[in-house]
């Protein structure tokens, strides 16, 4: 586990005094986020949670380089970000895949969006799609796939090009617990077996935070405010999902937990 200073001292995603304010439909300026600053290591793990409207999804956003805040910096291996940095991938809870297209043919999209001649490109789009569970599959439509495959589908895409960053924006909330259970072991899988990469992973379930995490950082109701941060100091990827009934795993679980129900008891 990289110790908080470290991460600090080399960040491979930087925020800095981010303020984001739009205006509602009854024309009052609401803050979506406050001041809000942090960093992401390479190599890192890290999960956003919050109360609902907190604004997770609008700093991965933002963080992406797909929304520009009102005011601060984001900046990526020293870059600043004004657009979409191109080592990066996206996930999003729609999976958005091509209905025309088989799981190969949307697994090799990004490719063909690039301008590059996809073929040389298949085995490893067959490679991951196995990593998922997902041989054999290669030639059905998004049709003949159940949600839990398809949202498999999207994420390999995400990892096809090999990004050193990965954006994902409660990619199983719409799943049931059981194949979202499944996911996350696919997910830890992965990322065992792919050293190197950032993932910023925005949820609403703690467990999932945890199971998943090198840290996990809650944030404020709105406006979005990073309010604890904290290290997950559980053994390396791949995780068993037996650790979620280890006492450490629950301690973590715990404190997320009373963290927002403080914020709960606060705002009533």
């Amino acid at each position: 586990m990289r110790a908080p200073t470290e991460v600090a001292a080399e960040p491979r995603i930087s925020a800095t005094n981010l303020w984001q304010l739009f205006t509602d439909k009854q024309g009052n300026i609401v803050q979506a986020l406050a001041d809000l600053t942090t960093t992401v290591g390479g190599d890192e793990f890290v999960s956003i949670v919050g109360p609902s409207g907190c604004g997770k999804s609008t700093l991965l956003m933002i963080l992406a380089g797909l929304q520009k805040p009102t005011s601060g910096a984001v900046t990526v291996n020293g870059r600043a970000v004004h657009q979409t940095p191109a080592d990066v991938g996206l996930v999003f809870q729609r999976d958005l895949l091509l209905e025309w297209g088989t799981a190969l043919q949307n697994v090799l999209l990004p490719y063909r969006l690039a301008g590059e001649n996809p073929r040389p490109h298949v085995d490893r789009a067959r490679q991951l799609l196995a990593g998922v569970g997902l041989a054999g599959f290669e030639g059905y439509y998004p049709r003949q796939l159940s949600g839990g495959m398809r949202q498999r589908v999207a994420v390999c895409r995400a990892l096809v090009r090999e990004p050193s960053i990965l954006f994902m924006d409660e990619p199983f909330g719409a799943l049931d617990a059981l194949t979202r259970e499944q996911l996350n072991v696919d997910l830890s899988r992965l990322f065992a077996s792919d050293s190197g990469k950032t993932v910023v992973f925005v949820t609403h379930d703690i467990e999932e935070a945890v199971y998943l995490s090198d840290r996990v950082c809650v944030m404020s109701a709105k406006p979005g405010r990073i309010r604890a941060d904290i290290a997950i100091d559980l053994p390396p990827r791949p995780r068993a999902l037996s650790i979620k009934s280890s006492i450490e795993f629950q301690r973590y679980v715990a404190q997320i937990r009373g963290e927002l129900q403080e914020q709960r008891d606060h705002h009533r």
